[in-house]
């Protein structure tokens, strides 16, 4: 596993900077719909990373954003986001992320995500903790919900009119019982920032995330002592005290 999880960092690392030297001037490839972009960027990124991958574990299965998957019954599967954040990225903003994680037997035990424009590398494999860019970190001990930062994630306007509706009460809710919300729009960032303390706790009320956006933050975040909780596209996240206090005012995953 020292193995896999130094070759993983080394790649996001390396993608990150191809990510960061094209900010700007990588040319749009596709609308996937829904505002989903796909840049010369993404595409680089990808193809890079999955090379190196294939050629280091050709038994190993991959599944990334942009290519879809590819022997992904294998007992390992590596989970690539190129750049978590991509409309964000062609405005040349700063957050943007790559994200990488390892599934064993489907379950999530290894995670890097790397920001290449504030070198902030984060790194997990399952029992061992997380650290970041070497140093070992763990979640926020605040322990009262009306005194917590919280990351928020909402639904898009594809949502359907029930679904708006309803993440805007319990958005509402939420507001109403924390010290303070924010919106960052990128899981992968959202949950590194919950796993690191910058938020207390994370919240996405269904933003349509897919595998690929928490693969490796799921495993971050859990190494950093919290838990991730998951109800379809609704996911709470941090310290369980503070997780336990969202559903108490909220009701995100019951």
């Amino acid at each position: 596993m020292e193995r896999k999880l130094e070759l993983a960092m080394r790649l996001v690392r390396e993608g990150g900077m191809m990510a960061k030297e094209m900010i700007r001037h990588a040319a749009i490839q596709a609308d996937k719909g829904r505002g989903d972009l796909v840049t010369e960027a993404d595409v680089c990124v990808e193809k890079y990373i999955l090379d190196a991958l294939i050629t280091a574990f050709p038994e190993h299965g991959i599944f990334s954003e942009e290519c879809g998957g590819r022997n992904t019954d294998a007992e390992y599967v590596w989970v690539l986001d190129p750049i978590d954040g991509t409309k964000h990225y062609v405005k040349g903003s700063p957050i943007y992320s790559v994200s990488l994680g390892l599934t064993k037997a489907g379950e999530s035990i290894l995670g890097v995500v790397y920001l290449p424009e504030t070198d902030q590398l984060y790194a997990a494999h399952r029992g061992t903790g997380v650290t970041l860019n070497g140093r070992p970190m763990r979640c926020s001990i605040e322990s009262r919900l009306d005194r917590s930062l919280v990351c928020m994630e909402i639904p898009s306007r594809h949502a359907s009119e029930t679904v708006q509706r309803a993440s805007l009460l319990k958005m509402d809710a939420l507001i109403r019982s924390s010290q303070r919300v924010r919106i960052v729009g990128i899981s992968s960032i959202g949950l590194c920032w919950c796993a690191s303390g910058i938020f207390d706790v994370y919240v996405n009320l269904g933003s349509a995330w897919q595998p690929h956006d928490v693969a490796a933050a799921k495993v971050i975040v859990t190494e950093a002592g919290g838990r991730f909780l998951q109800n379809g596209q609704r996911l709470v996240a941090g310290p369980a005290g503070l997780c336990e206090q969202v559903e108490s005012a909220v009701g995100v995953i019951g």
